[in-house]
């Protein structure tokens, strides 16, 4: 029985027809793939690996690696990086583009907002610039929440391993909590996602730092396989599903029309507090107690504080779109008799 041959780098195509075809294939990547970013990382290696041969697996690895070691979104950061080594900046900026695009606009057969849905009530607001956006007061609100709030993941999920080997176990025990984590994050966020469309992002996101502050008591205090098992399972389904309120909340708070470039500025948060700051003052509460303990009350009161700002996001004053459109309309007016 004959096998198809994978593509050699030498037969790979060129320039902009390759940034055409990282366009097309990040498209699909992007709109039939389920799971989190992992899982678009396994769609990739079987496209371009296993079945084209554009590049080795150890090439990828260390795409990678490179791309968890730069602030923002792992799987973003990947798919640039990809698309740049396969057809230069264009092919980077394609690549990145095809894995954003889904369908916008669609709404089942059938389906009829209700008259008061405050919903259907915000799609005729205007939508705020990302300028615009960082000069009200509820920008600020989410730079402390995407800067804050993962500071329970970046002190917490590392010492996992540490302090399961620690209490005695295999390393096969705290492998078997990664893959844990790994399910329940993916499951988290599918169930959460569905529970904001009901509740709203301001609940969910409540009950992600409920979550989250227990699996950090839980690690404290964890004498057993099991409470360890349990905090992973706590801090997947809390911090892995923050990740569904973020562009909901910019959304119902600015619009959806610069919403991207909104949620770009708010990751400055992430960046400055969570990359910069905080693991610093862990990194000195660590050493000032000789234990984990401080560190991690460090991250619950984190954690509360985000909650805090996130559930109290103000909503700037926004004009209708009936509004905008008569003043435009007031001004051309006015131009054409001066």
């Amino acid at each position: 029985m004959q096998t198809t041959k994978p593509e050699t780098a030498q037969q790979r195509p060129t320039g902009a027809r390759m940034a055409l075809l990282m366009l097309l294939y990040f498209i699909k990547i992007g709109a039939f793939t389920f799971g989190s970013g992992w899982s678009i990382i396994a769609q990739m290696e079987r496209e371009f690996v296993d079945e084209r041969g554009w590049m080795t697996k150890s090439d990828l690895l260390e795409l990678i690696a490179v791309g968890k070691s730069l602030p923002g979104i792992m799987v973003a950061n990947i798919t640039l990086l990809f698309g740049y080594q396969m057809a230069g900046v264009l092919g980077g900026i394609c690549a990145a583009i095809g894995l954003k695009t889904a369908p916008v606009g669609y709404a089942p057969a059938g389906w009829k907002a209700k008259a008061d849905d405050p919903k259907l009530a915000a799609t005729q607001l205007e939508s705020l610039t990302p300028g615009q956006a960082f000069r009200t007061r509820g920008y600020w609100h989410l730079f402390l929440g995407y800067g804050l709030f993962p500071t329970m993941y970046i002190i917490c999920y590392p010492r996992f391993s540490v302090l399961i080997s620690d209490a005695g176990y295999s390393l096969n025990a705290a492998t078997i909590g990664v893959s844990i984590y790994s399910i329940c994050n993916v499951i988290g966020r599918f169930g959460m996602g569905a529970l904001i469309d009901k509740l709203g992002y301001r609940k969910v996101y409540t009950i992600c730092g409920i979550c989250s502050v227990a699996s950090s008591v839980c690690l404290m205090f964890a004498h057993s396989l099991a409470m360890f098992y349990i905090a992973y399972v706590l801090l997947a389904v809390g911090f892995g599903a923050t990740n569904c309120c973020h562009p909901v909340a910019v959304q119902e708070t600015y619009g959806s029309k610069y919403a991207g470039g909104i949620f770009g500025i708010c990751m400055l948060g992430y960046m400055i507090i969570c990359t910069f700051i905080s693991p610093k003052i862990s990194s000195a509460l660590v050493q000032a107690t000789g234990s984990y303990t401080a560190s991690m009350i460090y991250a619950i009161i984190a954690c509360i504080i985000a909650v805090v700002f996130y559930t109290t996001i103000p909503q700037p004053k926004r004009r209708t779109l009936a509004e905008v459109a008569a003043e435009e309309k007031a001004a051309q007016e006015k131009a054409a008799q001066a």
